[in-house]
């Protein structure tokens, strides 16, 4: 077996069985296979509405897999800054929008939500569709809105915090705008059963990672696959325990790296965490931590995998050197035989 403590969920067969039973609620729902998917569905659909989109503005932390997908629409890519608190340059973007429609890209990082008070101020002043970026986030709200709800368009991630294979929810808040772009689930490809048995194997076990959203790997249908639409169905019972888990794994992660040299990125009020995101010093601390992490079967990450291409650049190189620790609430991290010498 697989000990690892990962940042997403294992795939579970025994959800899976225990689903089959359960009524579909997912009706009605725009459920895909990834963020990637999701997020490319959105801009089609308002491309296809005739909105005169003339560039987007995506924050400077950001993961260059959501790049292709902006490519294959031929949209100008502006960059625009976020603080070491995470929280947008609103005057920057204000400035870049005034005077062209634009996509503002607003990302509720590792579950906490931005600072949406502001930006939905600014989206009074200007011309603009607000896409709200959930692939960290599923569970949680800012003034009682819930995510999904705050931009004019949504997606997020399940797989990051739900044992799927695949799955993304679009959500389109926009009346007028129509989506056609809708198929049947589908059966898990070889990857995806490949992936699936993950738990089964021992550590040494080397997974690829699933391929950059690219035209030339997809089939006819982005749609969730149906194990994973299956065990949706029955994931909302489990949402006070899995954010109750994530939670108190969060504070673990808290007592215990408190008097190391890492810098806490606080997450304000997060219902349910990604991850534990901190700070290191420098390349010589990620890397210490690395193999700390390691050496302990903790799956811990650096994110994200920065652009390379549009003139993208950084404005605090503070958030070159975050890296995430895992509440995954499989695990109950408390019983964890670890000491806080980190040297």
């Amino acid at each position: 077996m697989n000990n690892q403590i990962t940042v997403q969920p294992l795939f579970s067969y025994k959800k899976l069985f225990s689903s089959f039973t359960k009524k579909n609620t997912n009706s009605g729902k725009y459920l895909y296979d990834s963020g990637r998917s999701s997020l490319y569905i959105a801009i089609k659909c308002l491309l296809d509405n005739d909105y005169p989109i003339k560039q987007i503005l995506l924050p400077d932390l950001i993961c260059n897999d959501i790049i292709p997908i902006l490519d294959s629409h031929n949209l100008i890519i502006k960059f625009y800054p976020v603080d070491e608190k995470l929280n947008p340059d609103l005057d920057y973007i204000e400035n870049e929008a005034k005077n062209n429609f634009s996509i503002i890209f607003i990302v509720n990082y590792f579950g906490s939500a931005s600072n949406w008070n502001k930006v939905l101020e600014l989206k009074e002043k200007i011309d603009c569709v607000i896409i709200e970026d959930n692939a960290h986030s599923l569970y949680g709200k800012e003034n009682n809105i819930h995510f999904g709800e705050l931009g004019d368009i949504s997606f997020n991630s399940l797989r990051k915090i739900l044992p799927l294979l695949s799955g993304s929810e679009l959500k389109i808040n926009i009346k007028a705008l129509s989506n056609k772009y809708f198929s049947s689930y589908r059966m898990p490809n070889i990857s995806e059963l490949i992936i699936s048995l993950r738990s089964l194997k021992p550590k040494k076990f080397k997974f690829k990672n699933t391929p950059v959203f690219n035209k030339k790997y997809r089939n006819n249908s982005l749609s969730i696959d149906y194990f994973s639409k299956y065990i949706l169905n029955n994931e909302e019972k489990y949402k006070n325990l899995t954010c109750m888990t994530r939670q108190n794994n969060f504070k673990y992660w808290q007592s215990l790296l408190k008097n190391s040299d890492l810098e806490f990125i606080n997450l304000k009020k997060s219902i349910c965490p990604y991850v534990m995101p901190c700070y290191a010093n420098d390349e010589h601390s990620l890397n210490k931590w690395t193999k700390w992490a390691n050496k302990n079967s903790i799956n811990i990450i650096r994110w994200p995998d920065f652009p390379t291409t549009h003139n993208h650049s950084l404005k605090h190189s503070k958030l070159r050197r975050i890296i995430c620790f895992p509440v995954n609430q499989y695990h109950d991290l408390n019983k964890l035989p670890l000491t806080n010498d980190f040297s």
